[in-house]
């Protein structure tokens, strides 16, 4: 059992997000956007007298109608958004002394919450970040040295600080998981879309 971080990218003026920020029911079910997306006729046939779900259907077929392929522009994160929290943040490292907002903490967890009552399946609260807050991260992430990334692992030091599932991931695969991260903030960002990010 483990706490995986998925991304999620929604055009800001949505109907899913406006209901969302209004109606935690209906919102609820964002966690699972992916899932529904890619089943949608058949979920349709199963829904009975559940309105919120029955509404979130139905506006997840305009969505893919009006925004084609947003079905699949997500990631996947799994257990590794610790390591790299920890690689790219020097307030995750605990050497940043001053006030400045940690940027990387919005990067991997995300931005203001939709609704203080719209939670995932196991019950934490859905954040969504900006367009204008993805391309501030997406230009960051695309400027960053992976030689200077590299140099900071050191799996003692990482176990001492409690990064998360550190013991079952290998040195080099911190490289693949920052560009995976790093391409589907410029995928949001070509697309001009938020991202919402859940735990499941």
């Amino acid at each position: 059992m483990g706490i995986d971080l998925e991304y999620q990218a929604m055009p800001p003026d949505c109907e899913l997000i406006r209901r969302a920020r209004i109606d935690p029911d209906f919102g609820s079910y964002l966690g699972l956007f992916r899932f529904y997306a890619h089943r949608i006729d058949e979920e349709f046939e199963a829904v009975e007298s559940n309105k919120a779900l029955s509404d979130f259907l139905i506006e997840t077929r305009r969505l893919m109608e009006d925004y084609p392929g947003i079905e699949d522009r997500n990631l996947y994160f799994g257990r590794q958004w610790d390591v790299l929290h920890y690689l790219l943040s020097e307030h995750r490292r605990g050497e940043q002394e001053n006030e400045e907002p940690d940027w990387v903490q919005k990067a991997i967890h995300g931005g203001d919450i939709l609704h203080e009552k719209t939670v995932t399946g196991i019950g934490v609260r859905i954040t969504y970040l900006e367009p204008e807050e993805v391309s501030d991260i997406s230009a960051r992430l695309d400027s960053l040295d992976f030689e200077e990334i590299g140099e900071r692992w050191n799996r003692t030091q990482m176990l001492e600080a409690g990064v998360y599932k550190i013991v079952q991931m290998h040195e080099h695969e911190w490289t693949e998981e920052y560009e995976r991260l790093r391409d589907f903030y410029l995928t949001a960002l070509l697309n001009n879309e938020g991202i919402l990010v859940f735990w499941q």
